[in-house]
């Protein structure tokens, strides 16, 4: 997944969600950096399972409208 894959992904969602789960996320960065955890492999240990989740969200919405699209079709046949 590329960045601005990972960011268009970010917009999509409601800016309280995503901004929750970066807080979260950040407040565990700073607990690891205080382990003496290099920073750049805690941020990514850190935000990977954020940004997972959050395109894991858009995958199951892009099912759900794939899956709504059939009904609609089926109907209409």
């Amino acid at each position: 997944m590329t960045l601005p894959t990972v960011a268009a992904l970010m917009k999509q969602r409601s800016v309280q969600v995503v901004q929750a789960r970066g807080l979260r996320a950040g407040a565990e960065l700073t607990r690891l950096a205080k382990w003496g955890l290099p920073v750049g492999a805690a941020a990514s240990w850190v935000f990977y399972p954020v940004i997972n989740d959050v395109y894991q969200e858009y995958l199951e919405e892009q099912a759900e409208a794939a899956a709504e699209a059939a009904a609609a079709a089926a109907e209409e046949s």
